[in-house]
């Protein structure tokens, strides 16, 4: 390049040379180096390849993007919370001091001091003397001033309440203002760090929470003072309301107090987790202290060393993270069946959704392909037992969906991407199932899937519209009839000792061998070509892991599939 090139004229007109490597110093791509007097960047036209600091600016503005959506939800959360606190604050204390305003006990009773009047004036008239009405001190009885007393802090509770609600408002907006202020990605990022971890450390969350402990304090003082206030009248009234309030403050006590003994109750409130929090704060002051008191007395017994640390994080942790943490230690304990019933209850909501019936098949699989789940096959097991989910018989139905309309006049035409999507979940649903459940655990195929589950795949088996889909089909037929020949042998050596029913459920699995196993053969006499190109569209439809070698893939029965098809099929036929 020529040297004029290189050149370039500052606004005096003076010649000043351009440095030819634009990456900076130290560039692999030159040996140049920047100059010291290069003209400055401008930062409002400049972008992240120009200034050094905006070169991290994309993952800045992703953490932005994500600590504003967590910001706004939070403070959404926080400001609603506190607006229905406010309402009720302020109707309360609009009642409070209509009480206080209209039942004051100071005052005598007007209608005595009119007789006592008028009696003096009698006596004054007869004996020529002037009446002097001597009212007396004002005197209130105690029982006047804990009615006060009650309702007065009833009062300033609630206004402190509904004062600490606005107050709460207004942080969560200038907490989002100045956390939203500033233009550069990094410092805007650095700036609501800083706030995020002042409002955690400060506990903004804990105190949010602990508010409406002033409203539920103000509600007890007035219904206190609203029961003396019923004895200064008569105590029937007194006696009746006193009742009343034993009884509700009795059930106020049991769902508060029901969540510090077990998590899974769900009345929890702001109370209760206050209750909650302080009673793990005794409990890990307790625990420090024993550990104080073992440290002077014997520091090498295994409880010292091992157990109680354990014990020591694990309440630290659950005091840390509140409520959260205790749910997850808890389910520790928790019988094998929860997880059953939680899925017959996802699966019952499905009703006729089939998308979201696909979705779910689609996963099962994974699901008992996993290592980290307790117990797949026991909750997948539950699921097929289950008469009202019917999980075989409602992926054995969804399969039937996939068939071509001119097969089953039953179902419309779908979009060929979602016919290949669905049959492909179902198929393999169908394969994982067979393989992990079939004859075992009286789970017996033709009781899991149906007729219709078999009609469906002899009729994919033979479409060639999707060579990929049709061997899948095949397959899964072929498994299906291995697994249908060992119940068949399961259950001939039951019919010869236990009587006519096995002998009705051997010709019923029989049924089902003939017509698997002539789809199987049907299956062979297609051919090779079809294998080849539907091999090839397995690797491209997500079969990748199985033609590696696998478990649990349709691949791996590719090469010498069909000689084991025919097989069946000749033992279904025999």
């Amino acid at each position: 390049m020529n040297s004029e090139n290189n050149k370039s004229y500052d606004p005096d007109g003076a010649e000043k040379q351009v440095d030819p490597n634009p990456l900076g110093k130290g560039s692999p791509f030159s040996p140049f180096t920047v100059s010291p007097d290069s003209r400055p960047v401008d930062f409002a036209v400049s972008s992240s390849e120009e200034d050094p600091k905006m070169s991290n600016a994309g993952i800045w503005s992703m953490y932005n993007g994500q600590a504003e959506k967590h910001d706004k939800q939070l403070a959404e959360r926080w400001i609603g919370q506190t607006r229905c606190t406010l309402n009720f604050a302020g109707l309360f204390s609009i009642v409070v001091s209509a009480f206080m305003v209209g039942t004051d006990l100071h005052k005598r009773d007007s209608t005595e001091l009119l007789l006592a009047q008028i009696y003096l004036q009698i006596s004054g008239q007869i004996n020529n003397a002037t009446p002097v009405l001597d009212i007396g001190p004002l005197r209130p009885n105690s029982l006047a001033i804990a009615v006060q007393t009650l309702w007065s802090l009833s009062l300033i509770l609630s206004l402190a309440c509904a004062l600490g609600a606005i107050l709460v408002q207004e942080w969560c907006q200038e907490y989002l203002r100045y956390s939203q202020c500033h233009p550069q990605p990094s410092t805007r990022a650095r700036i609501r760090a800083y706030l995020f971890n002042g409002a955690r450390n400060y506990h903004m969350e804990q105190l949010i929470t602990a508010l409406p402990l002033f409203l539920h304090l103000a509600i007890l003082l007035f219904c206190a003072g609203l029961v003396t206030y019923f004895f200064t009248l008569h105590k029937v009234v007194a006696y009746t309301a006193l009742a009343a309030y034993s009884i509700t403050g009795a059930l106020y006590l049991f769902f508060t107090i029901l969540p510090l003994i077990d998590t899974s109750s769900p009345f929890k409130t702001s109370i209760s987790t206050f209750l909650w929090r302080s009673l793990e704060m005794i409990r890990l002051a307790i625990l420090y202290t024993l550990r104080w008191m073992m440290s002077l007395i014997s520091s090498e017994s295994p409880f010292f060393r091992f157990r109680l640390p354990k014990i020591i994080k694990v309440r630290r942790e659950r005091y840390r993270e509140g409520f959260i943490r205790a749910l997850e230690l808890d389910l520790e304990s928790v019988d094998p069946n929860a997880d059953a019933h939680a899925l017959r209850w996802a699966v019952s909501s499905l009703g006729n959704d089939d998308d979201a019936l696909e979705s779910f098949i689609a996963e099962i699989p994974a699901f008992l392909a996993s290592e980290s789940h307790s117990y797949p096959h026991f909750t997948i097991g539950h699921l097929l037992e289950d008469r009202d989910v019917r999980l075989g018989w409602s992926t054995g139905r969804l399969l039937q969906t996939c068939v071509s309309p001119s097969d089953n006049t039953s179902t419309s035409a779908l979009a060929p991407h979602v016919r290949n999507r669905r049959a492909n979940a179902c198929l393999r649903a169908v394969w994982a199932i067979t393989e992990k459940f079939a004859g075992t655990n009286s789970l017996y195929w033709d009781t899991l899937f149906g007729a219709h589950t078999a009609d469906a795949l002899a009729a994919l088996s033979n479409d060639d519209a999707n060579p990929t889909i049709a061997l899948i089909a095949r397959c899964t037929a072929a498994l299906a009839t291995r697994s249908c020949l060992r119940e068949l042998a399961h259950v001939a050596e039951w019919t010869r000792t236990k009587g006519p029913y096995w002998a009705h459920r051997a010709r019923q699995l029989a049924g089902f061998v003939r017509r698997l196993g002539a789809l199987a053969t049907a299956g062979h006499a297609r051919g090779r070509r079809t294998r080849r190109g539907a091999a090839h569209s397995l690797g491209v439809s997500g079969y990748g892991v199985a033609r590696r070698g696998g478990r649990g893939g349709p691949q791996r029965l590719v090469h010498g599939e069909h000689d084991r098809q025919a097989s069946c099929g000749r033992r279904a036929r025999e």
